[in-house]
């Protein structure tokens, strides 16, 4: 749909069912799989101007991560299983990743969700940004 090295992140569903399924050559089950929190919708990932963009389209939900943050974040994320999370301001959304080792394996739960900012927040910010 957008953008170069496109793939997509699968709902908790449609990925237990692979694994009900035995999965297949490319994807063999895993004991221990991530998840797509808070939604069953598909996430399309692809890089575009710069930036990495996390798309929930069912939702119409998108983060747009630059590019040098995306590869910097994920290097610790892949070595050393931990929480990230990235604030799009301009889209209004939070981008959640959480790394996990169990049993050996590694993996990822990943949430995209609409952004709430709260009173003090909004007045640090119109306070700093003059707007």
């Amino acid at each position: 749909m957008g953008g170069e090295r496109e793939t997509f992140l699968e709902s908790a569903e449609k990925a237990k069912s692979k694994i009900d399924d035995g999965g297949d050559a490319q994807n063999p089950p895993t004991e221990s799989m991530g998840s797509l929190r808070g939604t069953n919708n598909p996430l399309r990932i692809h890089e575009s101007g710069g930036e990495v963009h996390f798309h929930d389209d069912t939702a119409k939900l998108k983060a747009a991560v630059p590019v040098s943050a995306w590869f910097k974040a994920w290097d610790k994320l892949s070595s050393q299983p931990q929480s990230w999370q990235f604030v799009d301001q301009k889209n209004q959304t939070v981008l959640t990743i959480d790394t996990k080792l169990d049993n050996g394996s590694l993996d990822a739960d990943v949430t995209l969700a609409k952004l709430a900012v709260g009173t003090n927040f909004s007045a640090l910010n119109k306070f700093t940004t003059k707007k």
